[in-house]
């Protein structure tokens, strides 16, 4: 049987919380860039920006803000998905620790489950609201008896179908742009319409994060909670390492 030390939730909640706020700064910065690469094909498409000169120096800032954005965009989501990795394995380990039995899964199917194919249209979800109902639960009622029966809260509803909804948007975009850039003759109209539905995707992404602040937060609260409730003391990594899971 694999062994679950209780780690303190806070700091590892806290720094995904603080890259979650820089990586709302980079859609917000992503979504005007995306605005502005929108006015400029509509002032080239009323004929707004009449010669040359003032459509390349456009085309060129354009083109500059929506290099920046992109690059600060990468930057800040990869590894925001690998410390929200890190933080469900710890919070679903703690949990474990504790003697819950939350959840179908061990924690390591927190990062498998957004891997695998129709599975990750479900289960990701799945993990969460378990994850959180079973210390809401306990710190209720002290009782295990109907907790997997419970309905997520809302705020987990938000995340994950915020979280479908803009990735399904970014791949309908970026497989019309991959068409659109094959075709030399693409009409304006049509970039047009791909930023609309980036600024959608965005907005339904920025909405995502804010859920996903939300439910850290509340987790990491509950989960130090139960353990004070259970022990009548604070979260101590060094006395709890030798405790196990039966």
């Amino acid at each position: 049987m694999k062994k679950y030390n209780f780690t303190d939730p806070t700091k590892p909640a806290k720094f995904l919380i603080f890259v979650n706020y820089a990586f709302i700064v980079s859609l917000i910065l992503s979504s005007l860039a995306c605005i502005n690469e929108t006015i400029f094909y509509n002032s080239v498409l009323n004929g707004i920006l009449s010669s040359e000169e003032e459509i390349m120096a456009d085309a060129c800032f354009s083109d500059l803000l929506t290099t920046i954005s992109n690059s600060i965009y990468i930057f800040i989501y990869i590894p925001s998905i690998i410390i929200f990795y890190v933080w469900q394995y710890r919070a679903a380990a703690n949990a474990q620790y504790m003697g819950i039995p939350y959840i179908d899964q061990k924690p390591h199917w927190g990062f498998w489950n957004y891997i695998i194919p129709f599975w990750s249209l479900y289960k990701p979800y799945k993990f969460m609201k378990q994850l959180w109902n079973c210390t809401e639960h306990f710190n209720n009622t002290k009782s295990y008896s109907s907790w997997k029966d419970l309905p997520a809260p809302l705020c987990i509803k938000i995340w994950w179908g915020t979280f479908l909804i803009s990735n399904f948007l970014n791949r309908i975009s970026q497989r019309w742009e991959m068409r659109l850039d094959k075709n030399l003759d693409a009409p304006i109209e049509s970039y047009i319409s791909i930023n609309h539905l980036d600024l959608f995707g965005f907005t339904f992404l920025i909405v995502c994060t804010i859920s996903e602040i939300i439910i850290v937060r509340g987790i990491m609260n509950r989960q130090i909670e139960c353990f004070k409730n259970a022990n009548n003391s604070q979260p101590d990594v060094n006395v709890l390492s030798e405790n196990t899971i039966n």
